[in-house]
């Protein structure tokens, strides 16, 4: 909580606490309506809508 408070990268607390939560438990996909919100986040953590997570878990018709 306490990096989420003092990360300055992030207008808005509730990003950032969010940002901050998938960084703790190594998420690959933060999943988000306004992914431009998360414009500094690692690289190890993809912002995508919740429609790209559904486009990339559903597997394809040719598979």
């Amino acid at each position: 909580m306490i990096l989420g408070v003092n990360d300055t990268g992030f207008s808005d607390i509730e990003d950032c606490f969010q940002y901050q939560c998938a960084l703790k438990n190594q998420c690959s996909y933060l999943i988000s309506i306004n992914i431009k919100d998360f414009p500094n986040i690692s690289t190890s953590i993809e912002a995508i809508t919740p429609f790209e997570f559904v486009e990339k878990i559903t597997p394809s018709p040719h598979q």
